[in-house]
């Protein structure tokens, strides 16, 4: 071999040598960048997580304002059916004693009145009135028309 071929060939050499170094010196570096900015993503990532978890727990906190508020309402919803159903008793209550009360005066009126015919066993109901519960009785002898010309509630 000549010696320009041994110095190329020293200088090939020599450039091998150097660029291994150069690529063992910078692949370390190279191998911490990547590192580095793969923990950067993944911190990235958390923060997002992070917000979405609060922004998901602002959702549920308003969620659970609006069912106490639902419950809050049904309660007194509750409470106010519960009023009215007393009411209603009540009224009831009322219709009928107020109906007992017409019945015992135009009772009363009938058994006074001497057009209205009643049966006095009866407690002063007219005597057609006493047929027809009679026959709603099962027993007959109910009369037809209302001889009296009225008509009770």
């Amino acid at each position: 071999m000549s010696d320009t071929t041994k110095t190329i060939l020293w200088v090939i050499l020599a450039l091998v040598v150097v660029a291994v170094l150069v690529w063992l010196v910078l692949s370390p570096r190279r191998r911490e960048k990547r590192a580095r900015d793969e923990a950067a993503k993944l911190r990235a990532r958390v923060d997002d997580g992070r917000a979405q978890a609060r922004d998901r727990e602002d959702q549920a906190s308003v969620t659970a304002r609006i069912a106490e508020d639902t419950a809050a309402e049904a309660e007194a919803k509750a409470r106010e059916a519960r009023r009215l159903e007393r009411e209603a008793a009540e009224h009831r209550k009322a219709a009928e004693q107020e109906r007992a009360e017409h019945e015992r005066l135009l009772r009363e009126a009938d058994r006074i009145d001497p057009d209205v015919p009643t049966d006095e066993e009866d407690r002063g109901r007219r005597a057609e009135d006493a047929g027809r519960r009679a026959e709603e009785d099962g027993a007959g002898g109910a009369t037809d028309g209302d001889e009296g010309g009225r008509t009770r509630p």
